[in-house]
């Protein structure tokens, strides 16, 4: 599973992870993510148990080129599933 920004996106995005529907449990905050690249793994902010995490919302937040103006944002509501994965190697 991997996330990506479209190489036909205009704009750089970020995201950010939360465990609760809230948005107040911030778990992940990527650096920003350029047209055309993507995310393969990323490390939580705190370790957390293994387990099936159902009330998660992933943000992305597309920036302005110098990254001063929000553009726009996407809520997706996931359950995240923490546990021990082995990834190929062109994944990491």
């Amino acid at each position: 599973c991997f996330i990506a920004n479209d190489p036909s996106n205009n704009f750089d995005v970020f995201l950010t992870l939360y465990s609760d529907a809230t948005r107040t449990d911030q778990l992940y905050l990527s650096g920003l993510i350029s047209p055309g690249e993507a995310i393969y793994t990323f490390r939580t902010e705190r370790t957390l148990d293994y387990g099936m995490y159902d009330q998660c919302v992933l943000v992305i937040s597309e920036v302005s080129e110098d990254g001063t103006q929000l553009i726009s944002q996407t809520n997706i509501a996931l359950t995240l599933q923490v546990g021990d994965y082995e990834f190929a190697e062109d994944e990491e």
